[in-house]
């Protein structure tokens, strides 16, 4: 009726009718793929720093992992605190991953029986290899092997970790000085030689170099099994803190050496210098290719001092620091990594021949010293014998 007034519309009606006109989304990407609603042209890959489908792939993969990773330290917590395998556990880290997770390349070229010894060591496992004649006087993980000193190859690893470490800090521009014999000398001329010095920063304002002093643990030192009871420490945690002090007792031994008559609590001129350099820093790697704390941290300042650098272009993802850095920190991980892990088997295995050489001479001389035993008591012996060679000629 045309005196009534006309109803309203339908508001539910009318908002679903305007609910069919979707708003475009903020995120091309948000939008179904061939929506008739989305006009936009879709943004090339290299144009997207971190597309949100990534990153929850990647929190998703984060948390997996986490996951698998704590279910593995509650069975790791229920075996004997001498297991192998929980020591293993326990003290590897990403960079003794690298041994599984890092591409071969052409720097890193290991033979089987290495790579085979260097993965049974991350995994706490016995070696795989035949013994020979040493068999008897090598344990089956090769804590002996890694902590004999007479192959003269524990110096190799521990030269080329420290090649590294220098090759990486003059990438970074930094001013390094090897085994420095004029930092610390002692008024009788005894000096202490940290293994690398180097200035954080360059300028009339800087400290003197700091002093870096590497360490590596072989399998079954004390510092993995040091406690009895409570949480097992971290071996290269806790070799690496008594770097500072053994630099600060030599010191002191050193002077007091030069001058008697210093009191307990007076510093003599060595340690004042020691003090002056920030004491000795060190950096350890341990029997499970695992570093120290202060590894990881010094991995991340040379990262940064290499991103300062006109060759860190080829790592720059369009102006992305966090990325360049990350690249650049798993580059140098993985070249420590390897060469720490690499480096213990090889040396395992120089020792090795060199026991079954050692071996072998004892043997020898044992059945030498045997037979001039038995001819002392019956001389008959060389008669029979040259008789012997005599009928066969």
């Amino acid at each position: 009726m045309s005196g009534q007034k006309e109803p309203d519309h339908d508001l539910e009606t009318e908002g679903i009718a305007r609910g069919r006109k979707k708003r475009a989304p903020d995120n091309p990407i948000d939008s179904p793929l061939g929506s008739s609603d989305d006009f936009t042209v879709p943004r090339l890959p290299e144009d997207i720093e971190a597309i949100p489908g990534s990153k929850m792939q990647r929190r998703i993969s984060h948390e997996f992992y986490q996951l698998k990773e704590l279910e593995l330290r509650a069975r790791a917590s229920r075996l004997d605190i001498t297991d192998q395998r929980r020591l293993a556990f326990h003290n590897s880290d990403r960079f003794s991953r690298e041994v599984f997770t890092a591409l071969p390349d052409n720097y890193f070229r290991p033979t089987n029986e290495i790579y085979r010894m260097a993965a049974a060591t991350c995994l706490g496992l016995p070696l795989n290899i035949a013994m020979g004649n040493a068999g008897n006087m090598v344990d089956r993980y090769g804590f002996k092997l890694s902590n004999d000193g007479t192959a003269h190859t524990r110096h190799t690893l521990h030269n080329s970790l420290r090649d590294r470490i220098i090759y990486f800090m003059r990438l970074g521009s930094s001013t390094v000085s090897k085994e420095p014999k004029d930092l610390l000398l002692s008024a009788t001329g005894r000096p202490m030689i940290p293994d690398i010095a180097y200035h954080e920063e360059e300028g009339p304002n800087s400290r003197g170099p700091r002093l870096l002093d590497i360490k590596t643990l072989g399998g079954g030192a004390k510092q993995y099994t040091s406690r009895a009871t409570g949480d097992l420490p971290k071996g290269a945690h806790v070799r690496e803190q008594e770097v500072p002090r053994e630099y600060r007792s030599r010191a002191r031994k050193y002077d007091r050496e030069g001058d008697p008559n210093l009191t307990e609590n007076q510093r003599g001129p060595l340690e004042r210098t020691l003090k002056d350099h920030g004491d000795a820093i060190g950096l350890c790697f341990g029997f499970y290719a695992e570093a120290s704390p202060n590894v990881h941290k010094f991995v991340g300042v040379l990262a940064d001092k290499w991103l300062e650098q006109e060759s860190a272009g080829s790592f720059d993802f369009s102006g992305n620091h966090d990325q360049a850095k990350a690249r650049m920190v798993r580059l140098i991980r993985k070249n420590l990594g390897l060469t720490c892990a690499f480096g213990w088997a090889s040396h395992k295995i120089h020792a090795l021949h060199k026991l079954n050489r050692r071996r072998r001479h004892q043997l020898h001389m044992a059945e030498e010293i045997d037979r001039e035993l038995q001819i002392d008591e019956n001389p008959a012996i060389l008669y029979s014998q040259g008789q012997g060679r005599a009928g066969t000629e």
